[in-house]
């Protein structure tokens, strides 16, 4: 049985986007999925999952949006976890949240295995957020801080297919974001 795609979502997907989202159709394929077939993306870009699929090339955020957009016809709420360091704004790091009956966890897609996807055994974000504070030290830069973006909130940017999606960094940058202090509770 295939996914469940929404005629409403004001784009048509190719067949081979239905392909993708037909057979990496749960949390653990879609993580596989980004791991074993999708290369890691070093340029300065923002893909839509069109354009991921087509080029197989991801960096973090690209790779959150593919996830979103494959689970998204599984009925998923699409979210998107976006952790900053400091004082090195270029390692920030953004990953999709799975939620599930069990917690939080995520999918993502890194140059480091220690950032990619998390189980759903967190209680909250808070504490997802905090499961990537080890990896994310590094020398003087620290994870500082983190914030949730909701893409169902996004009108007027077609983030799943479009060409030019830059604007999911302006939304992602006006955020709320909760800071971190380094022995892991968040101040809210």
């Amino acid at each position: 049985m295939g996914a469940y795609i929404p005629e409403n979502l004001g784009f048509r997907l190719t067949p081979s986007e239905r392909g993708i989202i037909n057979i990496y159709s749960t949390p653990r394929l879609v993580q596989r999925f980004l791991s074993d077939e999708i290369a890691y993306n070093y340029g300065e870009t923002t893909r839509s999952f069109r354009e991921v699929v087509r080029q197989r090339k991801a960096d973090c955020l690209e790779g959150a949006l593919t996830a979103a957009a494959i689970l998204q016809c599984q009925g998923m709420s699409i979210l998107l976890l976006d952790l900053r360091v400091t004082p090195a704004p270029g390692l920030d790091h953004v990953v999709f949240i799975l939620s599930t009956d069990a917690g939080y966890g995520a999918i993502g897609k890194s140059r480091d295995q220690r950032l990619g996807g998390r189980p759903p055994v967190y209680p909250d974000f808070e504490r997802l957020a905090e499961s990537y504070l080890e990896p994310m030290d590094i020398g003087n830069s620290r994870l500082h801080s983190f914030g949730v973006l909701d893409l169902s909130r996004l009108a007027g940017i077609n983030w799943r297919v479009g060409q030019n999606i830059g604007n999911v960094i302006d939304h992602l940058n006006r955020a709320k974001h909760y800071e971190i202090n380094p022995k892991g509770k968040s101040k809210r």
